[in-house]
């Protein structure tokens, strides 16, 4: 799914943000570090885990997400607290350790909690597995929407607790949904696709119905809109630039007088669609303005150029007219084909538009 103009200006302000505030962090962190380093020296005593040109990772996860989803991030958190909107302002009061930090200055900067944004990090490797795990299960149970996001970081993968909160999500089929929204985030694309890209999400939901699959409305409706599926309403031009005129095969020498005052001389015709349980069927009429009465129809499966001779055929052989008689139609493919032009020209018919 495309960004929107104002998510795309969020996240390059939120990249921004992070890279400068950890540039700040880092120069006042190295006063009284040189030239000999000693971790005890300076204003910020002790370790400092930067981030430099791992900002784009952290907003593009954040971007996806709401204020009621959970992230957990590891030993160098900065990028992961701005793109989290954490207050900015605490989190430099934790790292100085002074008690208007977001854990009272007692955290540090890699044990930062804030629950107005549902967010925290452990400097202990591979640490956030475990409660993002937790908090989806609470979720699940709950009843509740909502996601939660671990990032673990190098050297996470061969820890216990990275293979504990995986023991804890297959026990408790936390991962069932998320790949049963997968799959059947595809089943409804690829219905989307054989529909031309014009189904809604109630056709989707009633066409995955047919194939056999179990979904509620709602749930199809969310995972279509997750997915950047809408329905097209009307046929409105693309944005571009169009130029020339359009082409008339023939005048409109109708003009919308619509009332005449004798039989057998304007007549009006088009195409309807019907949907039917096996697809659509398309009827051609004849009417004839004058007394309003279909004098002529036809129906086939598609709608070819014979379509609409049978349905002219059928009013030709019932009313016999004795003069000339005026055809009105739009200027789709079959009523401006060369089989109808010659149809109306041993027929005695004039074509109007």
């Amino acid at each position: 799914m495309q960004p929107s103009k104002e998510t795309l200006k969020w996240m390059y302000e939120t990249m921004v943000t992070g890279r400068r505030f950890e540039n700040t962090i880092e120069k006042i962190y190295m006063e009284g570090k040189t030239p000999v380093f000693n971790m005890a020296d300076g204003p910020v005593p002790g370790e400092m885990h930067l981030s430099d040109g791992q900002e784009p990772v952290a907003v593009g996860v954040c971007a996806h997400l709401t204020a009621d989803d959970i992230v957990t991030a590891t030993r160098r958190p900065h990028h992961q607290v701005v793109a989290r909107s954490v207050d900015l302002n605490r989190m430099a009061a934790e790292i100085f350790g002074k008690a208007t930090g977001l854990s009272d200055g007692r955290g540090g900067h890699m044990h930062i909690f804030d629950a107005d944004v549902n967010f925290a990090c452990s400097g202990i490797v591979a640490q956030g597995m475990g409660p993002a795990a937790g908090a989806a299960l609470s979720r699940k149970m709950q009843g509740k929407p909502g996601v939660a996001v671990a990032s673990i970081g190098k050297g996470a993968a061969n820890q216990g607790a990275f293979h504990e909160a995986m023991n804890l999500t297959e026990e408790r089929d936390i991962l069932k949904r998320a790949r049963e929204d997968n799959r059947q985030t595809d089943l409804i694309k690829e219905t989307w696709k054989d529909s031309g890209k014009v189904y809604g999400y109630r056709k989707l939901h009633d066409d995955l119905c047919e194939q056999g699959e179990t979904c509620c409305l709602n749930r199809v409706a969310r995972l279509a809109r997750l997915a950047g599926i809408k329905a097209r309403i009307g046929y409105k031009h693309r944005p571009g630039k169009y130029g020339g005129k359009p082409s008339v095969v023939a005048d409109n020498r109708l003009n919308r007088q619509f009332d005449v005052d004798a039989p057998d001389r304007f007549r009006v015709t088009d195409i309807t669609y019907i949907k039917t349980c096996e697809g659509f069927s398309y009827l051609a009429v004849v009417i004839d303005l004058y007394s309003r009465r279909v004098v002529g129809w036809a129906m086939q499966s598609r709608q070819p150029t014979d379509l609409v001779l049978q349905a002219l055929l059928m009013a030709v052989w019932r009313r016999k007219p004795r003069s000339k008689v005026l055809i009105h139609s739009d200027q789709g493919s079959q009523f401006t084909s060369m089989d109808w032009a010659s149809f109306l020209k041993q027929h005695n018919l004039q074509h109007g538009s």
